[in-house]
């Protein structure tokens, strides 16, 4: 999809030459409601009474680990089912349309919710399914700003800032789930409120967002000139994604598998945080409201960490980027594992102690955006919607394993058992950043670049000429 140019009308100083920045928290925020939709369900089943009295505002089932798992994983199926043909159309068309379009489905399905549930447990898990459809147009979103948006100076700046809506997400659902749980609204107003919410942000989303800077009337010249700085300009070849070539690429694989290490350990953290610091399920005696603040410290702290990593990235030029994404990565991954290995060892009732090494080992994890995240957007070019939306893929398949890892390991909620679902996790991000390092590339990829296609393109006229010579070949031999 080429640009239409707009002739520019600069918004006033001292946000004038700004409108990438803002359009940067934008976009963030609309990242970070549709995670935050998913996980409302995490909180929601805390302040569920296992009562069918729906005239008690936390009226509710009592669910067994069993349906807590089909919760998630109808999601991941959700996503997984949507995901490559979401991700095409926006790397396709750009994200104002599609991503508006997912974001209200995304609304509406999060405000069908306690309708769902009060009419049965299988239409409930079916609109699910729609909040995970609704999730799988994020990371192409993501992938398509920073292709097209992102002054290459502040390209790690900008990935981690993109990243943080990750953190956001539980930073914005758990304390205001607390608090709507413990009022006369009851846990159904959490739902109603992020439905609101969303409906709110994809709107102004779509008012105010362009696919590309050159469409935006309030990018100045001069920051059209600064993003286009250090880019390939000239024919669009957005609309024929080299399928083979990323599926064949080791770099574009390191992406995915980063994705798998690095949401492993944050889906145990945002799905299980809760449950593990409530003092309803015998680990660290948190009540409801407090689970609701203290939950959001690790994530607030990865989201610190994510800013300062992208920051330090960026300026760092004495090594090169396929040096620098692996120890980014390595230092992120061998962290969280760590610390989850040594919260295996912090007794029941040392809600303090648990909450401090968690924050920790999650804050260190927020070096992943000099890893994996802005990986994926250097090796790729104008296809970096695609590539990151598999990051989309990785995160809803971890969704769907982690439940399945930890549930069975926990049946009781006891610390024994928590500590066998921290080892596996840690595992997991262990052996994943392992073939990372040996996998990465900081370079972006020859399928990424215009050249790629131009051969293909000339190689076929060539092909086509030697048809016709050879045939008028034929024609003067046979005379």
């Amino acid at each position: 999809m080429k640009p239409t140019k707009v002739e520019p009308k600069p918004l006033p100083a001292p946000l004038e030459h700004r409108t990438r920045f803002l359009l940067l928290i934008l976009v963030t925020l609309c990242l970070m409601i549709n995670w935050a939709n998913i996980l409302t369900f995490n909180f929601s089943i805390i302040c569920m009474k296992g009562v069918n009295d729906t005239t008690d505002p936390n009226w509710g089932i009592q669910l067994s680990n069993n349906a807590k798992s089909e919760a998630m994983a109808v999601v991941a199926a959700g996503a997984l089912v949507a995901n490559l043909p979401i991700v095409t159309l926006i790397n396709m068309y750009g994200p104002r349309y599609m991503f508006t379009a997912v974001g209200l489905f995304g609304a509406i399905a999060t405000a069908c919710v306690p309708l769902a549930l009060r009419t049965g447990w299988y239409w409930f898990l079916f609109i699910r399914v729609l909040q995970g459809i609704a999730f799988a147009g994020d990371m192409a979103t993501f992938g398509s700003f920073m292709n097209y948006w992102t002054y290459f100076k502040q390209n790690a700046f900008f990935t981690s800032t993109l990243c943080v809506y990750v953190q956001l997400a539980p930073v914005f659902t758990n304390p205001i789930s607390g608090l709507i749980c413990g009022s006369s609204v009851g846990w159904p107003g959490i739902y109603y409120v992020h439905a609101a919410v969303s409906a709110m942000l994809f709107v102004i989303f779509f008012f105010t967002y362009r696919n590309f800077p050159d469409e935006h009337p309030r990018v100045s010249h001069i920051e059209r000139g600064k993003i286009a700085r250090g880019r390939e300009l000239g024919i669009d070849y957005t609309k024929r994604i080299p399928y083979k070539a990323i599926l064949s690429s080791p770099a574009a694989w390191a992406v995915f598998i980063g994705g798998l290490g690095n949401f492993a350990g944050i889906n145990l953290l945002y799905q299980f945080s809760p449950t593990y610091l409530n003092k309803n399920q015998k680990v660290q005696g948190y009540k409801v409201l407090s689970t609701g603040f203290v939950a959001a410290l690790p994530p607030l702290g990865m989201a610190t960490m994510k800013e300062l990593s992208g920051l330090s990235n960026d300026r760092i030029r004495c090594i090169t980027e396929t040096v620098k994404t692996k120890i980014y990565n390595s230092i992120s991954f061998f962290s969280m594992a760590l610390f989850l290995c040594i919260l295996s060892f912090i007794p029941a009732n040392s809600g303090s102690i648990a909450l401090i090494i968690m924050t920790i080992g999650a804050t260190l994890q927020g070096f992943n955006t000099g890893g994996f995240y802005k990986n994926g957007s250097v090796i790729a070019g104008p296809y970096a919607p695609f590539v990151m939306g598999q990051i989309s893929t990785a995160m809803t398949i971890t969704m769907l394993a982690i439940p399945l890892i930890v549930n069975p390991l926990t049946p009781n909620n006891t610390p024994e058992e928590w500590a066998l679902a921290f080892y596996a996790v840690a595992a997991i991000m262990v052996v994943c950043n392992i073939l990372y390092c040996f996998m990465a590339s900081g370079e972006q990829q020859y399928w990424a670049k215009s050249e790629y296609w131009r051969k293909i393109d000339a190689d076929k006229v060539d092909a086509e000429l030697n048809k016709h010579s050879k045939f008028r070949n034929d024609i003067v031999s046979a005379a």
